[in-house]
């Protein structure tokens, strides 16, 4: 899975509950959101952990089969 498909993800689960209320329950100010998950952004993992745990989402890393 590409960065790009995991932050496509993560907008569709973001517009769900709004950004707003994202921006709110993960502590991150909006500018850093907007850098992390703007087409040529690149977010921390921790950001990115922080992001999904607010979307109720669960980030997981497996072996490629």
């Amino acid at each position: 899975m590409s960065a790009g498909e995991i932050k496509q993800i993560i907008h569709f689960f973001a517009k769900q509950i709004g950004y707003t209320e994202l921006w709110r329950r993960t502590g991150i100010p909006r500018t850093h959101h907007y850098r992390a998950l703007g087409e040529r952004g690149n977010s921390s993992l921790v950001n990115l952990v922080k992001i999904c745990e607010a979307l109720g989402l669960e980030l997981v890393v497996r072996e490629k089969k």
